[in-house]
């Protein structure tokens, strides 16, 4: 995962969204996602991530950039 922002990603989770359900659901999907070791699961996840996301792209949209490089290169290194 080198060069990609996980723990920014989670630490501006954690500084830019109050404790409770959409907090814990961002993390538990960037957690996954972060665990994902193939395109297949890395697509699947990023989707899960930005759906939960959605209500909290002003704090988030810095770090899509690099994170959708990360899953593209998943995806392109399993085909």
């Amino acid at each position: 995962h080198e060069g990609t922002p996980f723990s920014e990603i989670r630490k501006a989770i954690q500084e830019g969204i109050a404790e409770g359900v959409e907090r814990t659901e961002l993390l538990k999907t960037l957690a996954e996602l972060e665990q994902a070791k193939d395109g297949r699961a890395a697509s699947d996840r990023y989707q899960s991530f930005i759906a939960a996301a959605a209500n909290h792209m002003t704090i988030l949209a810095p770090y899509l950039p690099m994170l959708g490089h990360w899953v593209h290169s998943l995806v392109v290194s399993a085909i």
